[in-house]
């Protein structure tokens, strides 16, 4: 299998897009709900064929350009965390 390579460009683009929303959603009615978060925090778990698509997973294959099961994204105002399992 060949190894795994994020789009780091891509990746520093979108997750801009993501917290430049969050930071201004006060300003704008339908995301007013989001701009008190502390927090954002997507999980996925494991992948099965017979799945409907999932929103987690298409926010990962948008940011990265790959999705990974099994895993935990926090954003916060200051950082983002990723936690995979080791599964792939």
């Amino acid at each position: 299998m060949a190894p795994v390579e994020l789009d780091t460009v891509h990746y520093n683009v979108r997750m801009s897009i993501i917290y430049d929303a969050w930071s201004s959603a006060s300003d704008f009615e339908e995301y007013n709900s989001m701009s008190n978060l502390d927090a954002l925090l997507l999980i996925s778990g494991e992948h099965s064929e017979d799945d409907v698509p999932r929103k987690t997973s298409a926010v990962q294959t948008w940011l990265l350009g790959y999705e990974f099961p099994s895993t935990f994204i926090l954003m916060q105002k200051n950082r983002v965390t990723f936690l995979c399992s080791s599964s792939k």
